[in-house]
């Protein structure tokens, strides 16, 4: 079984590192079921394990717009069009632009700018988009586009930018997967233009997407009944540590 499934995954990893990042990958779909965010930096911490930022963070834009993608189609009559419509425009501009700076990054810059971010999202202050303005979402999906290019996972953002609009939930979750999906799409335009061959990780990617469905659904009977302080808790230590490995790593990089 072993030899099976290390003959279709990408040859830097192992059959058994496989297995950990499918396992991840349901974990890590588990908590975006019960808190409603946090799956995708959780991944993103755990896969810099394994990975380099210049694979990490293409790699894992394109298992994130597998666990959109879906909400996006059951929900599509749901979603705030005028909001995606401005978040997408600026973030074309955003993406586009970063990459030009992307290119000329410092080894070890990009882990200290992942782990502190991971940081960030544990422990510090989201900002908020009191009101829809068609310019102030340009400028979100600006910035926060080209951010991902830099550190993989700016969810944490847009969706306090979009709670700030005062939605309903459905309505919430619809608009903020739509944005987040035009996020990704981006980010994989950006680093294809760039060079990078999403090919030998193509099937990697199915698995991650596949097994993060069953984590969605396994998600919603099993963690709602764990106590939610204590989870987030274990959660921010565990990140904590994680992104305390990425910012030493990148230091001695540099």
């Amino acid at each position: 079984m072993i030899e099976f499934i290390d003959s279709f995954i990408p040859t830097q990893l192992s059959a058994w590192t496989l297995m950990i990042l499918i396992s991840a990958s349901v974990f890590t779909c588990f908590l975006s079921t019960a808190a409603g965010i946090g799956g995708g930096v959780s991944l993103m911490a755990v896969m810099s394990i394994f990975f380099p930022p210049t694979v990490l963070i293409p790699v894992h834009g394109f298992i994130q717009i597998g666990s959109v993608l879906s909400r996006v189609a059951i929900m599509w009559r749901n979603v705030a069009w005028p909001v995606f419509i401005s978040f997408g425009i600026g973030g074309a501009l955003g993406a586009f632009t970063g990459a030009q700076v992307l290119v000329e990054i410092q080894e070890g810059v990009l882990e200290i700018a992942i782990g502190m971010f991971i940081l960030w999202s544990c422990f510090g202050p989201l900002p908020v988009l009191k009101k829809e303005s068609t310019f102030k979402l340009g400028v979100s999906g600006a910035l926060t586009s080209a951010l991902s290019l830099f550190i993989g996972v700016t969810g944490p953002i847009v969706a306090a930018i979009i709670k700030g609009m005062s939605f309903d939930r459905v309505r919430h979750i619809a608009t903020f997967s739509a944005c987040m999906l035009s996020q990704q799409l981006l980010k994989i335009v950006v680093f294809g233009l760039l060079g990078f061959s999403f090919y030998p990780y193509l099937p990697f990617i199915a698995l991650m997407i596949l097994f993060g469905f069953f984590g969605t659904y396994f998600g919603r009977h099993v963690l709602y009944k764990i106590d939610e302080r204590s989870f987030k808790f274990i959660i921010n230590l565990i990140l904590t540590i994680l992104a305390v490995r990425l910012i030493v790593t990148g230091l001695v990089g540099m």
